[in-house]
């Protein structure tokens, strides 16, 4: 793919993993310069690892910076996401999972949780800001609801990948 931004100057924010670490993947391999903004200097340092690993650290820089301007980190927080509202939806997605059993002798019905299942997570990418333990809820559901669509996925593609054949 060309995306036409070779040499080109890319800032990523929260580029220390997740969507933020592959938008500076794709970036650096279309030849753009990438610097990579996050908050934690430890996750940043292994994403220019990450980057150096498949040859692409040449033109990225790393910074690390706090919060600035009179909101505390918490404040900010909650004023840029509802996390109520994303932890009612993660602790929605557990509850219809988490013990949900389709027949394993009927790939049709493992094939239909599968894509409930898929259908129901593809949201969460763009929904969680991925914030550091730190600035979460106490007790918080992300890594449980996680949890639950990987191991489900994992568990459930082989009887799914039977239907049709």
């Amino acid at each position: 793919m060309d995306l036409g931004i070779a040499g080109r100057a890319c800032v990523v924010t929260g580029g220390s993993r997740g969507i933020g670490l592959a938008t500076a993947r794709m970036l650096r391999a279309e030849g753009a310069k990438v610097l990579l903004v996050g908050r934690d200097a430890g996750r940043l340092a292994e994403a220019h690892r990450a980057l150096d690993d498949v040859g692409l650290d040449e033109t990225a820089l790393v910074v690390v910076g706090g919060t600035h301007g009179g909101l505390s980190d918490a404040e900010l927080v909650a004023q840029a996401w509802d996390l109520r509202d994303l932890e009612a939806r993660y602790a929605d997605f557990v509850a219809r999972f988490a013990d949900l059993e389709p027949d394993p002798a009927d790939p049709a019905a493992v094939l239909a949780a599968q894509v409930r299942l898929v259908d129901a997570w593809r949201r969460f990418p763009f929904l969680d800001p991925q914030l550091p333990a730190e600035l979460l809820p106490a007790g918080w559901i992300g890594a449980r609801a996680a949890e639950v669509f990987h191991r489900r996925h994992e568990q459930w593609a082989p009887a799914a990948r039977l239907f049709g054949t």
